[in-house]
């Protein structure tokens, strides 16, 4: 693997030392070897040099929407996970709204096979709901061990506040992370905007307040 020398990139990172600084940075198998201002190369480095080039730790996306298994064709797992490694994120969290929803150890297991090796890290989520219907809880322990970091219904709001105990009461037991989506469906439908004079003057649809 040749050297890579990055030049003239302003470092973010405020538990470093060259927080701020603008210098070039000498990476070699994989790792950083010399940080400094006009670092020599040799004919075999690579150089990266742009304007205004910015470089920091890698990115995490807390609420990323892969459509495998099901709708590939949108955006599969290594598609995804190459989109984010060129956009500087080294980890994402997968909702789990796919077709079928991801609501069983196995396919909590499918997706950290997929991922298995990438450069980014995939952690995935559990649907809180059996098929993110919200009806009744999910395989929330299994999936756990299966790798699961957290659960969620996605972008569907768990309207049943019985079932949302539950799965709140449910998960402490092994220490489950439930993320639910902050949104009452019978109060927005389908609202594009709060309600008030501004979406009046703008003709936009808004949210219904009884």
């Amino acid at each position: 693997m040749a050297k890579t020398l990055i030049r003239s990139a302003r470092i973010i990172d405020k538990n470093s030392p060259f927080h701020q600084q603008q210098l070039d940075i000498l990476i070699d198998k994989g790792r950083i070897v010399k940080i400094g201002k006009k670092i020599k190369a040799d004919k075999s480095t690579k150089i990266i040099a742009y304007k205004n080039l910015f470089i920091s730790l890698g990115w995490m996306d807390l609420r990323v929407d892969f459509a495998e298994p099901g709708h590939e064709y949108k955006e599969g797992i290594q598609s995804g996970l190459q989109a984010a490694a060129y956009g500087g994120f080294t980890t994402v969290v997968v909702m789990p709204s796919t077709f079928p929803a991801i609501d069983n150890r196995s396919s909590v297991e499918f997706l950290v096979n997929r991922a298995n090796g990438h450069v980014v890290k995939l952690l995935p989520t559990g649907t809180v709901s059996k098929d993110g219907a919200g009806v009744e809880l999910s395989e929330m322990y299994d999936m756990k061990q299966g790798g699961a970091i957290a659960f969620s219904d996605d972008k569907l709001s768990i309207k049943n506040n019985s079932l949302l105990f539950k799965a709140l009461t449910y998960s402490q037991a092994f220490d489950g992370l439930v993320m639910d989506f902050p949104m009452d469906l019978d109060w927005v439908r389908e609202g594009q905007m709060n309600e008030g004079k501004t979406s009046t003057e703008m003709g936009m649809r808004s949210e219904e307040h009884t």
